[in-house]
């Protein structure tokens, strides 16, 4: 479900970030500021600090309140993106020690938020805008998807000298290569954007084509997906050798070119998708797995089913 030159100049024209409607940072409380942001473990001058964010509307509540419990278990700090006021009173009231902030002024988008939906594509496309919002603080962001299981602390990979690191989809029953192409579709519901040029340039790109909200039932074509445009223009970036693509962890520490973007795919085994989700694959690399995302399938309480049937609901 669902889920960045020789010169830059040469290639893509700066275009600047999409016009900010919620402030990133600013809008943030003095708490979350100091509280949330998690150093890099790199002693490096290229210190950066690292935010988790994590999406929810009301329709999705049970798996917020589970991926929630498992976050804690783990220790993480994280901040939480609302979607409607209906799961901002629930938060309050509920898990008033987290850290929250909204999505959307004045508007309602509790209902379900299926794969595909109306309400999906607007709850991610405002996603990728707060991400991009706060990549202007100087903060680098963790972006997660409510329907990924974290069974291990990524901060290992946060520390890396990319400027991406994206997840890879596959969703057939074979475990997949562990060694990405540059044509592997990505996963728009989990990656890394570090506070760096080519990131905020390639986010930018990105969201120069988001389309105008659609009201509820109304639908998005396929090119107004905003799976799609990441992969799009993933490989335009690649095809126009603005970025690189390394593989994490095998080439974690590889040096990157003064003037061409580092690109990394996530080990597909260590950040599994929908191949992973049949009993017999998840019981193979589950020592391994630091974050397994419930896609390939659809449905609230399917996926619901699922994480159960995997004994990674939270009691």
């Amino acid at each position: 479900d669902g889920f960045v030159g020789v010169l830059f100049s040469l290639h893509a024209p700066n275009k600047g970030p999409p016009k900010s409607h919620n402030g990133g940072l600013s809008r943030l409380s003095p708490r979350t500021q100091t509280t949330l942001l998690k150093p890099s473990s790199s002693s490096s001058p290229d210190y950066e600090s690292t935010l988790i964010l994590v999406v929810c509307n009301t329709g999705y509540r049970e798996l917020l309140r589970n991926w929630m419990c498992n976050a804690q278990r783990l220790g993480l700090k994280f901040l939480v993106g609302l979607a409607d006021p209906e799961i901002a009173r629930w938060m309050e009231r509920e898990h008033g020690e987290v850290e929250t902030y909204p999505l959307f002024e004045h508007a309602e988008v509790s209902a379900e938020g299926e794969f595909m939906s109306s309400n999906f594509f607007r709850i991610v496309w405002r996603a990728m805008e707060l991400v991009r919002e706060l990549l202007d603080s100087g903060i680098s962001v963790f972006f997660i998807d409510v329907d990924v299981h974290l069974l291990q602390d990524p901060h290992l990979y946060l520390s890396s000298n990319c400027d991406l690191v994206y997840q890879q989809n596959h969703c057939g029953a074979d475990a997949p290569a562990r060694t990405a192409m540059e044509v592997t579709e990505p996963n728009s519901g989990l990656y890394l954007v570090k506070s760096r040029w080519a990131s905020k340039q390639f986010l930018s790109e990105i969201l120069l084509n988001k389309p105008a909200d659609r009201k509820s039932g109304e639908k998005y074509s396929h090119a107004e997906r905003v799976q799609i445009q990441y992969w799009e223009h993933l490989k335009r970036w690649y095809g126009f050798q603005r970025a690189v693509l390394s593989q994490l962890p095998e080439e974690n520490d590889k040096e990157r070119k003064k003037h061409v973007a580092k690109f990394c795919a996530a080990d597909s085994h260590k950040f599994a998708t929908g191949w992973a989700l049949e009993r017999d694959n998840f019981s193979i690399i589950k020592s391994e797995v630091i974050a397994l995302h419930i896609n390939c399938i659809t449905g609230r309480q399917n996926k619901i089913d699922k994480l159960r049937n995997l004994s990674l609901w939270c009691p």
